[in-house]
């Protein structure tokens, strides 16, 4: 059963928002095409979730102090969210550690809409100087409005510096008995494993090395959708041990899994568009000695290809970092 009666309630790019509301029906749910959806009708203020709520995260890793650096976090859900809030280690963005933050003195929020009535809230901060003693911060972007929340810990290496080389005296050894020996306990690094994400298609995943493609869910468990973004720019799948690249097939690009060699079509640049959203890149030399070719990672007739910037939704895509 529908509802008929009300002025529909659009976003700037001309979708549905997800969430109605109108005085003589109250509020309710729509799907991306203005349907109604059955039972989901509730009080104004109640603030009921008409979709999922995404949280995603970028900020320095491992980044070198003395360079700049940029700490940004998006809600994507059904509204606006002006509740959307940025911690410094627990304190807001006004009760700061002005000792470390000082020097931080704006907080961007961006508003952006996607055809199927998703709304993302972002915030976004400029560091122009990273300092080691703002290693291990622990940054949390939280809502009253929407449910849950995601914190991240940054880290910020101090700069090495050279040394003299000391010189060294060996001597000839005196020969005694070995003493018995134990092997040392050998402890796996920790991961630091995220899922590539875009509001509008879903979760980048691996069925296999050849097929790799998007999925709107996936299970917490599965590490066909995680992938490890290296150091060198490659993107490494944890479940195959393979970087994404893009090759060519039939004469069009296409995304597959390959052994993990860093070369050019495995490395990947993260940028921002003119809104402000993350996107994912590969360059590519120009002809005849043109400048290098930038194709971002798009969503075209189904599947996961490179293509030139058209701004548009099919090529945000935002690293979801595992919880800490």
């Amino acid at each position: 059963m529908g509802i008929g009666g009300y002025i529909a309630q659009c976003n700037a790019d001309g979708s549905f928002n997800r969430r109605q509301c109108s005085e003589e029906h109250g509020c309710f749910c729509v799907d991306q095409n203005g349907d109604y959806e059955e039972g989901s009708n509730h009080d104004e203020d109640i603030m009921k979730e008409c979709g999922d709520v995404v949280y995603t995260f970028f900020g320095p890793k491992n980044a070198v102090e003395g360079t700049s650096g940029r700490v940004e976090c998006t809600v994507y859900a059904s509204y606006e969210d002006p509740t959307f809030t940025m911690l410094f280690d627990g304190e807001r963005f006004d009760d700061r550690d002005m000792d470390i933050w000082g020097d931080v003195n704006m907080v961007s929020v961006e508003q952006s809409a996607f055809p199927n009535g998703t709304i993302g809230t972002t915030l976004s901060i400029q560091i122009d100087r990273l300092r080691a003693n703002m290693d291990q911060t622990r940054f949390a972007c939280v809502s009253t409005k929407n449910q849950g929340s995601i914190i991240r810990i940054i880290s910020v290496e101090e700069e090495e510096e050279l040394t003299t080389p000391q010189m060294v005296i060996t001597t000839t050894p005196e020969i005694t008995t070995p003493m018995p020996t134990t092997t040392p306990m050998v402890t796996e690094p920790q991961i630091n494993w995220a899922r590539i994400f875009n509001a509008k298609r879903g979760y980048v995943y691996a069925s296999s090395p050849d097929d790799v493609n998007v999925r709107a869910q996936v299970d917490d468990d599965d590490d066909k959708a995680k992938f490890e973004y290296m150091e060198d720019g490659s993107i490494r799948s944890l479940e195959f041990d393979q970087c994404l690249a893009q090759t060519i097939s039939g004469g069009q690009i296409v995304i597959k899994l390959k052994e993990c060699k860093g070369n050019p079509t495995q490395t990947w640049t993260v940028d921002r568009d003119a809104s402000g959203s993350n996107r994912m890149y590969v360059s590519r030399p120009g002809k005849k000695g043109k400048a290098d070719i930038k194709y971002y990672l798009d969503y075209f007739k189904q599947e996961l290809t490179g293509y030139k910037e058209t701004g548009k939704a099919n090529q945000k895509w935002s690293f979801v970092y595992e919880d800490e």
